[in-house]
């Protein structure tokens, strides 16, 4: 009985950590949030990851002014995203709540958002914590919507620069340097 109980929980263990990277956005809501005292990038930083430490928010990102995004699983999790703001130490305010509708360009916004980047640079992956499955799903969504919005961008990523006469000879001479 106790083997049958055993198993029985490590398949319903396996199985919700094997669900967490079927990421889908259609399944996710979105909030855009305008906080303060938001006024540089390791206020924004902590307040996004306040959040996603204390499992209230999947994803969270915020710009240098305070104006920033929450994605969430249920609709009550607001409430408590709300509630981690203004009870942290920081003793956040939020000023406006907004629904946002979450699709691939809105994320990758966001996204960017979160990895200091214009929306049209290549994202960077951005690691949550201990979350690597959410990390990768996350990240991956990011750069296929950024290659299907990007595609030149993508290629001129992908094409080998050409090497000048002038960069072979520093290469040359590095190597010198380094045999001697």
């Amino acid at each position: 009985m106790k083997k049958l109980f055993l198993v029985l929980c490590l398949s319903v263990y396996v199985k919700v950590l094997c669900g967490q990277s079927d990421l889908n956005l259609d399944n996710l809501i979105c909030y855009k949030l305008n906080i303060s005292p938001i006024n540089n990038y390791n206020v924004a930083d902590y307040a996004a990851r306040l959040l996603e430490k204390n499992n209230t928010a999947i994803f969270a990102a915020f710009d240098t002014i305070g104006n920033g995004y929450i994605i969430i699983e249920k609709d009550f999790y607001l409430h408590e995203c709300k509630k981690y703001l203004e009870n942290c130490s920081y003793n956040f305010r939020v000023n406006s709540i907004q629904k946002v509708e979450l699709n691939d360009e809105e994320f990758l916004k966001i996204y960017q958002i979160r990895g200091k980047k214009k929306i049209n640079e290549k994202p960077e992956f951005i690691q949550l914590g201990p979350k690597n499955e959410l990390s990768n799903a996350l990240y991956k969504i990011a750069k296929d919507t950024w290659i299907k919005l990007y595609p030149e961008e993508y290629k001129q990523l992908q094409t080998p620069q050409q090497i000048t006469p002038e960069d072979l000879k520093l290469m040359e001479m590095k190597n010198q340097i380094k045999n001697q």
